[in-house]
């Protein structure tokens, strides 16, 4: 499509560059007109003279309207007036760069660049160590972190684009990664959680502000402070004795945002130690939480709170806990999720569930900036790519209060070129409601992908929760709708390693109990026939491997992709040791199998369960000392 845009360009021409390759634009002077103009608080697109003309309120607003533009043209509809209003001021994403999968510079670009085609103008780089500090070498050693020029590139990338990049890292718990190394030990609480109240720890906290000073614009940056219930309790107990908690976080808060403040940042914070600390079971989530009266008083005035929550379903929740957060007098931000951690492949039918509610209440409540997290629990083993549907649906609730799958279907082809129906097709653990069992309808959601991959196949910690599902019935399904959707041409390896995982999963889904089955019946013949399905599954997961990681070294830098293939490996060496362990007794050289012989348990009372990480799926036994 070749273009003439008339009107003042200086504010959007180098994210146009940028966009003209992905929208199949060519400038030309001698092309169809489009007049651009600033105005309104959102975006219209309409025929005009021969050619067309946009209004944009802010650069996000424009890059969205030309990617409609595009779409359209591109499937040959006619432009009529179109005009959308943004319900936010700030929509965007959280990326999750802290848990192996560190994402390639040219990979964020083009999330960038797919982020700008929809209308998101907001983008956070999660690096709990993940990001390089002068005098720090063990900060982020060997994991992948980014140098200063790489965050200095993707910060102007992005600006061009009309996106924010905000630094969201930690300055209290969740650097555990940082924290063993025998160098950061003098500012150590606990093995996950910085010392308060040490000189030492404030010095890397300011070190840490000064980076990123030096590589960001913004003036934003999420000083984390999650999920540190330990605050105090370890070296600061040692050294200081006992004090109450909400003190100790509080002065060491104090002293965060003025560090922060000295580098000109305004900073935001998880909300939820504040929940936490006054619930007497440490549930971010209890609305019968004792939390102190005059809190809103210590809590700097400067600083937002950021109201996560990737769970509730019903808005009923939203309401109460946001209400909850606007008692604390401070800006406050919501943080949903795109549910690609837990299992092996993308949610997305938890995330629609979860998402829909909590967006329309926060535009009911005024909330004003919200963000989707794409967390990588435990690996990062789910590609980031497969969470671009959910940031589909983060967009189309920027610009409008309801938002149907038909809307969303149309939105995603029109921005991005791309088809609903094959994203939704990546999702693996989207088991029917009625399949789940207690509390796991309302809270998560499954995680039996992983469990059925990385379970032992003698040992199955999980056979008897997964022995009434037909998850041959269900993989198979799966891998037929796969295999039938046309594959995105950029996503091709993507789509490949899901249908090798899926066939996996089929065959690995009930060798456990087909093993222990012919076993008690000592039926030979059959076991023979298990030693051959061993085989088989080997040489699949010896494909999926080579698959997995040509995905993997497509979106993320080369760290981290170890973990996963220590994974891989152990699964190899355990279906090698099940098979020759199996011939030794159909040879009658061992008169039983003890791990066949011991009574399989359920690995807790009902069905399906939560249980996703790797540790307590591979092996009932320690590696403890």
């Amino acid at each position: 499509m070749k273009f003439s845009f008339q009107g003042d360009l200086a504010p959007l021409q180098t994210g146009l560059s940028y966009l003209a390759p992905t929208l199949d634009v060519q400038l030309d002077t001698a092309g169809t007109p489009v007049r651009v103009q600033q105005g309104g608080s959102g975006l219209s697109i309409s025929a005009a003279n021969g050619g067309y003309a946009i209004t944009y309120a802010i650069p996000s607003d424009f890059f969205r309207a030309l990617a409609l533009l595009c779409g359209m043209l591109r499937e040959g509809k006619p432009v009529s007036n179109l005009s959308e209003e943004r319900q936010f001021d700030s929509c965007g994403v959280m990326i999750d760069c802290s848990r192996n999968a560190v994402l390639r510079v040219e990979t964020a670009k083009d999330l960038l660049r797919k982020m700008a085609c929809m209308g998101l103008n907001t983008a956070m780089l999660y690096t709990e160590d993940t990001y390089e500090i002068d005098g720090y070498p063990y900060f982020g050693y060997l994991r992948g972190a980014y140098t200063k020029e790489e965050l200095r590139e993707l910060d102007r990338y992005a600006l061009a684009l009309g996106i924010e990049l905000i630094p969201c890292i930690q300055t209290l718990g969740h650097l555990e990664m940082a924290l063993h190394w025998p160098a950061m030990a003098e500012m150590r609480d606990t093995g996950r959680t910085l010392l308060a109240d040490e000189e030492k720890t404030y010095q890397l906290i300011e070190a840490m502000f000064r980076t990123l000073r030096e590589c960001f614009t913004t003036k934003k940056l999420h000083i984390g402070m999650d999920e540190a219930p330990d605050i105090g309790t370890g070296e600061h107990l040692r050294r200081f004795g006992y004090e109450d908690q909400h003190t100790i976080l509080n002065r060491h808060l104090e002293r965060v945002v003025s560090i922060a403040a000295t580098y000109g940042f305004e900073p935001m914070m998880w909300s939820d130690l504040f929940f936490r600390l006054g619930s007497k079971t440490h549930t971010y989530y209890d609305l019968e939480a004792d939390v102190p009266a005059d809190l809103s008083q210590k809590i700097p005035q400067n600083l937002s709170m950021v109201y996560w929550d990737y769970y509730h379903e019903n808005d009923a929740m939203y309401r109460t806990m946001i209400r909850e957060h606007q008692k604390l007098g401070r800006n406050v931000i919501f943080a949903g999720g795109i549910w690609k951690w837990c299992g092996m492949g993308i949610n997305y039918a938890k995330t629609f569930r979860t998402t829909i509610p909590a967006l329309q209440v926060c535009q009911e409540m005024g909330i004003r900036d919200v963000f989707a997290t794409m967390w990588g629990d435990d690996g990062a083993e789910v590609d980031i790519y497969t969470t671009l549907l959910g940031l589909q649906l983060y967009a189309e609730y920027n610009y409008h209060s309801e938002v149907d799958m038909a809307h969303l279907k149309e939105r995603f082809r029109l921005c991005l070129g791309l088809d609903m129906d094959a994203f939704l097709a990546l999702q693996l653990d989207d088991f029917p409601l009625e399949s789940l069992s207690g509390e796991i309808i309302e809270h998560v959601n499954a995680t039996v992908s992983k469990q059925v991959l990385y379970q032992d196949p003698l040992c199955g910690l999980f056979d008897k929760n997964l022995e009434n599902m037909d998850l041959k019935e269900f993989y198979q399904a799966k891998l037929d709708t796969l295999t039938a959707i046309e594959t995105p041409e950029q996503f091709a390896a993507l789509f490949a390693y899901q249908r090798q995982l899926l066939r996996v999963l089929l065959l690995k889904c009930s060798i456990g109990t087909q093993i222990r089955s012919a076993y008690q019946a000592k039926d030979m013949s059959r076991l023979q026939q298990c030693c051959a399905e061993l085989d088989t599954l080997m040489q699949a997961v010896a494909e999926l491997e080579e698959r997995f990681t040509t995905v993997w070294e497509g979106s993320n830098k080369i760290f981290g992709l170890d973990r996963v293939q220590l994974r891989f490996g152990g699964l190899m060496m355990r279906l090698q040791a099940a098979k020759r362990r199996l011939q030794l007794f159909i040879s009658g050289k061992m008169d039983s199998l003890e791990e066949l012989e011991a009574q399989l348990l359920p690995y807790a009372d009902g069905g399906i369960v939560c249980v996703q990480n790797y540790d307590s799926i591979a092996s009932a036994s320690s590696s403890g000392v």
